[in-house]
């Protein structure tokens, strides 16, 4: 019973101090302008100990200057107005991803109502390429990347209409071709079940 309670203990400190280490490193990239790398060590503090105090306001502290870092790259893809590029597309959803990851993490970071939907327009758009992209795939019989796309679609839009159709059109496509790869090595009962998947 004691060296349980001995081996414990070791385990505890040991816990203990790889999230101190994870901390530190976060500060001395922090502290050497490498805000992306600081933002992973405090998170990988984090993801030891979710209480860390310490490591949760450096990880808003950084987080917060990386999303104006994200938002000054977004200023300059969409040249100072609401033109959206490809460019500003991309700066706009990592700045959003940013902000949703650190949702993880009890972190709320706000921006000002004219960015929100200066955002979220950009996000809408890069749906839409996404959306194009797919239905593109799936005219090429390339189910398996259209699936990739469209399942990232529903990661951050879980009921976009859309999407689910096209779900829904790359799960019949597959089964349609399983079927039909059943039945043409004679695996009836394979086939019938996966037909019986289609209704």
């Amino acid at each position: 019973m004691r060296f349980l309670i001995i081996i414990l203990l070791l385990l505890t400190m040991n816990q203990a101090f790889a999230q101190k280490k994870a901390y530190n490193r976060g500060l001395k990239l922090e502290a050497a302008g490498n805000i992306l790398g600081a933002i992973e060590q405090y998170k990988n503090a984090l993801y030891k100990n979710m209480s860390y105090v310490k490591a949760r306001e450096a990880l808003e502290r950084t987080s917060t200057k990386r999303v104006d870092q994200l938002l000054q790259d977004h200023f300059i893809a969409t040249e100072g107005n609401l033109q959206t590029t490809k460019e500003s597309v991309n700066s706009a959803n990592r700045i959003i991803e940013l902000i949703e990851e650190m949702k993880y993490f009890s972190i709320d970071i706000d921006l000002p109502k004219y960015q929100v939907a200066n955002l979220s327009k950009a996000r809408e758009l890069l749906t839409e390429q996404k959306i194009s992209e797919a239905n593109a795939l799936i005219v090429a019989q390339r189910y398996d990347e259209a699936k990739l796309l469209v399942d990232s679609i529903l990661i951050s839009h879980a009921a976009h209409p859309q999407a689910l159709v096209i779900q829904k059109e790359i799960r019949s496509a597959l089964l349609k071709k399983e079927a039909k790869s059943a039945l043409d090595r004679k695996k009836y009962l394979m086939a019938f079940d996966a037909y019986q998947q289609l209704t």
